[in-house]
């Protein structure tokens, strides 16, 4: 069998500009004479790339879908919208600025653990009993990872900040795990593509009200520096939009289980990014942490592949 190297690549060139996410955002409300807060940048990354993708969607003959999304799930894509893209960036950008981008990425990584969790509450999903092990040592190495607390990077040592800050990017991985339990109905009806956009344009209108209410909000991306604004356009374009067109090439080459792989190893990539961009110090017990929430995943993810259990959906 021809080894399957488009999808390899497009898979690869997700799980990449997805783990660049973290160190390049802290960078980024960090650094500088003034800081950004984690509500400007959430919003603009959401209104930039809604704005961008949604015509070059309606050019490529996906009109008709998100018209029909629109008409049939508003409500669910409200839904949607605040908790994978409102709550979900909102608590994982809160969070890196206050803890080290290794960590954030950990915390956040970690949301299959919780999707299972949800998808048995919600859908009344069978869990084996590999499954509940997953979880027992991928909640060790999250519990771990808190109760070690620190670290540091080029801004300096976070303290018990930083816990406040993995609880929040935690926060951001079960929220996520929700948005991906109840979005299996629409994004079957519609197009995970379709699904995902019209939540992202679903979630600026939301924040939008709210970037008048917080102070500072829009003085914040006013006196952004120019190298700020590439960095807002390659969060918003490449590891936002780009990302996620990847990943849907990426699936008409690959099973889901065998793209699912790549998610093993993005807490790896952004640890390694978090080295390199922002000096990160990596202890031994957080990379006996990394190795426990990463096994868990796989272990879990690769149960999930093999169940003969039909496909459901709360929606």
């Amino acid at each position: 069998m021809k080894f399957p190297v488009k999808g390899f690549l497009f898979g690869l060139s997700s799980t990449l500009l997805w783990a660049s996410v973290y160190p390049i955002s802290r960078l980024l409300m960090l650094s500088g004479s003034e800081e950004l807060p984690p509500l400007p940048l959430t919003w603009v990354r959401l209104a930039i790339s809604s704005m961008v993708v949604i015509p070059l969607m309606c050019l490529n003959g996906s009109g008709k879908q998100m018209t029909t999304a629109l008409k049939c799930d508003w409500k669910m894509l409200i839904v949607l919208a605040l908790l994978g893209n409102v709550l979900e960036g909102y608590l994982l950008l809160s969070g890196l600025s206050m803890t080290t981008a290794a960590r954030a990425s950990l915390m956040a990584n970690a949301s299959p653990i919780f999707t299972v969790i949800i998808a048995f509450l919600l859908l009344h999903e069978k869990v084996r009993w590999s499954r509940w092990i997953g979880m027992v040592i991928g909640f060790a190495g999250i519990a771990w990872t808190i109760w070690g607390g620190g670290g540091s990077d080029c801004f300096g040592s976070v303290g018990l900040r930083g816990i406040v800050g993995d609880l929040l990017a935690l926060g951001s991985g079960i929220c996520w795990a929700a948005f991906t339990v109840c979005g299996t109905g629409v994004s079957n009806r519609h197009g995970g593509g379709v699904a995902a956009i019209l939540a992202i344009a679903f979630a600026s209108v939301i924040l939008l009200p709210f970037m008048f209410i917080v102070p500072g909000s829009w003085m914040a991306l006013y006196t952004l520096n120019w190298q700020g604004w590439l960095v807002v356009l390659y969060l918003s374009l490449m590891a936002n939009a780009v990302a996620n067109i990847f990943w849907y090439k990426a699936l008409k080459e690959l099973s889901p289980g065998a793209l699912g792989a790549f998610g093993y190893i993005s807490a790896t990539i952004s640890a390694l990014m978090s080295v390199i961009i922002l000096q990160e110090k990596i202890t031994v017990q957080f990379v006996i942490s990394l190795l426990l929430v990463v096994g868990a995943v796989a272990l879990m993810m690769h149960q999930g592949q093999n169940s003969s259990d039909p496909d459901k959906s709360v929606l």
